[in-house]
């Protein structure tokens, strides 16, 4: 055959071969039923999120549509500002604030989750020997909460503090002291230290036969500076690892975050000896305290963080043997106001005191204290934050014209030693206000009423699972009140407090948003304070809010 005609048959084929195939791929032919089953398909995958979250969440779950009225109510709320465009960064910094929480309030309220989300975390923890964000797995099955390693293995946190441009916890303290002395009161620092300093070996085998507590590298500096400026510090770390080399017992739980029982007894009583050797307190009289051993049983804070499949997870509850403080058969241990001797304290002090932490009440650190003292004892205490948690809780009473210092003569500061590297240490003023006129709704003691109001503003709520305890309390500010007959109150508002998160899950108030009216059981904080106060809550960001009189909300509804 020609080549040239071989050549253009060979073209020619080619085109007919490349026009066919731009034919094929322009049409592809699809039955009409697996057209409609495609379709069908489709639509099922793209609804499914949707309808399972209505179906299986109802009314009370974060809906696509939340959004619009929250940014609106948001937007309206923070439209404040002495000029158009601070207006405008007002509202816009609130705004960004809202999508964020309703992203997480998203993810909180997906229907699969509490589905999925265990078993992932059991896969992690079996086959690649990793928990979490918040929780760091040890050996023997010891579990430690990522915050304290980090205290540990991080750098000094003077030096980190002062390279960010952070507050200096030594001059904070230092401040609170001179504060008091100026009233003649004594202050005593009680950094207690970190699960990993305590037993390294559970962490790591490096200090398997390792005796010696480990600090974070700017602890001996901050003990130093703290005694040239005459601030008594006195540091339970060597204590506790005596009894640990003694008794060859563990000094803090397994799956949580605290001091075992008896750990808080033996530092209580150390603490006692460190007291009568450096402050000259008066004779007080002696409470007819007494010992009763009883029992508790929990999992343990990080065990529950972990969120693991119940059946499934190796973390089970246990029990522990309690010595609860008591007055008589019929009562336990009670703080009394009128003490000259002010513990300020975090959970290290609520554990096996807090009933609501689940290992007990009238057994801790504050409850020993008090029994070796052989006096009463005052006590402001809050689940975590307590590098401030309670300095402002004490500033709040003062600045309301109520002298929780009148009479004392000795605070002692109670902190967890990681809030040395991440707390808030911001200075605040320890002084005596007067109570002025308020706008505010002020309750009588006993006093229970039933109001409506705009949500004006909501402190922030944390996701169940991220923090180490399974309850907490928000604050809502409230306005334009009405009555239960539907009066509008002028110019009247309410501070109030109410259950944000029940044993790890997320209450109605939690998603409360600005702008929606809502109804409230409420009744005056100062009822049930002393039961209260010691769960962790977090505040509005005005501290102008101290001053106010708050209610406690004991019902929430549209």
């Amino acid at each position: 055959m020609d080549r040239e005609l071989y050549k253009r048959m060979y073209t020619l084929g080619e085109r007919k071969r490349e026009v066919f195939a731009q034919h094929e791929v322009g049409r592809t032919a699809v039955s009409r039923g697996l057209a409609w089953l495609l379709a069908a398909l489709f639509v099922l995958t793209v609804s499914a999120v949707p309808v399972g979250q209505y179906v299986f969440c109802g009314a009370s779950a974060t809906r696509p549509h939340d959004i619009f009225e929250r940014l609106s109510g948001t937007v309206a709320a923070n439209w404040r500002g002495p000029t158009f465009a601070g207006r405008v960064l007002s509202a816009n910094g609130a705004a960004v604030a809202a999508m964020r929480d309703y992203e997480r309030g998203l993810e909180q309220d997906f229907f699969l989750r509490p589905h999925v989300v265990p078993w992932a975390q059991w896969a992690t923890i079996r086959w690649l020997g990793v928990a979490n964000e918040q929780v760091t797995l040890g050996r023997d099955r010891w579990l430690f909460h990522r915050r304290a390693v980090d205290h540990v293995t991080g750098p000094g946190f003077l030096t980190r503090r002062g390279a960010l441009g952070d507050a200096d916890p030594v001059a904070t303290i230092v401040d609170l002291a001179e504060q008091l002395r100026r009233r003649d009161i004594e202050l005593i620092v009680v950094p207690v230290p970190a699960k990993p300093q305590v037993h390294p070996e559970k962490f790591s085998a490096r200090y398997d036969g390792h005796y010696g507590p480990l600090h974070n590298a700017s602890f001996a500096r901050f003990k130093t500076r703290l005694a040239e400026k005459g601030v008594l510090v006195f540091d339970p770390a060597e204590a506790l690892l005596r009894a640990k080399r003694r008794t060859g017992r563990p000094q803090y739980l397994a799956s949580d975050t605290h001091w075992t029982p008896a750990a808080a007894e033996r530092v209580a009583g150390r603490l006692k000896e460190f007291i009568d050797g450096h402050v000259e307190l008066p004779a007080a009289e002696t409470p007819a305290h007494a010992l009763r051993e009883v029992r508790a049983e929990n999992a343990g804070d990080l065990a529950r963080m972990l969120r693991l499949p119940e059946d499934w997870s190796p973390y089970r509850s246990r029990e522990v043997v309690l010595n609860q403080v008591v007055l008589s058969e019929r009562y336990v241990w009670g703080a009394s106001r009128a003490a000259d001797v002010l513990v300020l304290g975090d959970s290290f002090s609520n554990i096996y005191s807090l009933e609501a932490m689940g290992w007990g009440e009238a057994a801790g650190f504050v409850e020993h204290l008090s029994f070796v003292m052989a006096r009463p004892l005052d006590r402001i205490t809050r689940n975590g934050d307590g590098a401030s948690a309670t300095r402002r809780l004490l500033a709040g009473e003062l600045a309301r014209g109520r002298d929780r210092l009148d009479g004392k003569r000795l605070v002692i500061w109670q902190f967890a030693a990681h809030e040395l590297s991440f707390g808030d240490w911001e200075p605040i003023e320890v002084k005596l206000g007067r109570p002025g006129p308020t706008a505010f709704l002020d309750l009588a003691p006993g006093d229970r009423l039933t109001r409506s109001g705009v949500v004006h503003s909501v402190a922030p709520v944390p996701r169940p699972g991220t923090v180490p305890y399974k309850d907490h309390i928000t604050t809502l500010l409230l306005v334009d009140l009405t009555g239960e007959k539907g009066e509008l109150i002028p110019g009247s508002r309410a501070l109030v407090y109410a259950w944000s998160m029940r044993d790890a899950v997320w209450t109605s108030a939690a998603r409360l948003r600005p702008g929606r009216r809502i109804q409230v059981r409420l009744r005056p904080w100062a009822d049930v304070a002393d039961k209260y106060e010691g769960i962790n809550r977090t505040e509005l960001d005005d501290d102008a809010l101290l001053l106010e009189p708050a209610c406690w909300a004991e019902e929430v509804g549209e």
